[in-house]
């Protein structure tokens, strides 16, 4: 009879242990992929697009694509626009993802896509560590304040204290701003527009700059032969008036 009793137990104690582990498990698992999604969730993304168009196109779609950026959920970090021989243009956006995959179709409907690449970043790690640090930041704040409020402290520790709690009050305010970056960088995505006129060029182009830029090579190139003879001019001088000198010493002598 014990020696059933007993078995009955182990058979209950071993269940139990199952259940626990399958649970821990379980637990552990849901945990992992909680994770994982969670840092799906933190990745920076930067688009690279660039479009070759005729060389009167590219400024129609440089200013198109500023016109596509002209909201508040929308921002122009960097835009250039070059004339010169080589007609280019570049932007650099920063939007949601939405709006950002709403620019890149409607540019790459008006141009040639020369390359189209996507660039991410995880950004979870550094997210986690300025939030531990702003934790850790503003308990010792908290102390700070703890101490600051006794009746018993002396003057000079009170100082020691207000000091301390100004010099974490501006770390906690820079780590926020790091962090809010950080976020920033998460809820929306870049994009680099590059426009370029290479395989769309005309066969005159070069030839017609090259004229256009004849005016102003020529114009340097006599500015330079003038700076050479003021330069040299004072030596042709000084070279003359010796030889001149060296001249009548020898027919003085004869």
């Amino acid at each position: 009879m014990l020696k059933w009793i007993g078995g009955i137990f182990v058979i209950f104690f071993l269940f139990g242990c199952s259940e626990s582990v399958e649970k821990s498990t379980k637990t552990s698992s849901e945990n992992m992929i909680s994770e994982k999604s969670q840092s799906s969730q933190m990745l920076a993304y930067e688009h690279f697009l660039n479009l070759d168009v005729p060389e009167e196109q590219v400024a129609i779609l440089y200013n198109t694509s500023q016109s596509l950026c002209n909201t508040d959920e929308c921002m122009i970090l960097e835009s250039n626009l070059d004339r010169g021989e080589k007609f280019r243009a570049t932007l650099k956006i920063r939007a949601k993802a939405e709006k950002i995959q709403n620019i890149i179709k409607i540019l790459s409907a008006k141009g040639d896509v020369v390359n189209h690449s996507i660039r991410g970043e995880d950004l979870a790690v550094p997210i986690s560590d300025s939030e531990k640090k702003l934790s850790m930041l503003k308990e010792y704040r908290s102390s700070l304040e703890a101490l600051q409020k006794r009746q018993n402290i002396n003057l000079d520790a009170l100082i020691k204290i207000n000091q301390q709690i100004a010099q974490v009050q501006s770390e906690i305010e820079a780590l926020s701003g790091e962090k809010a970056h950080l976020e920033l960088r998460v809820k929306t995505e870049v994009l680099n527009i590059s426009i370029t006129s290479e395989n769309n060029r005309s066969f005159w182009s070069p030839i017609k700059h090259t004229m256009i830029e004849f005016k102003s090579t020529f114009s340097t190139g006599i500015s330079v032969l003038i700076t050479i003879i003021a330069f040299l001019l004072p030596f042709a001088v000084v070279l003359w008036i010796i030889t001149v000198g060296w001249e009548k010493i020898k027919f003085t002598k004869k």
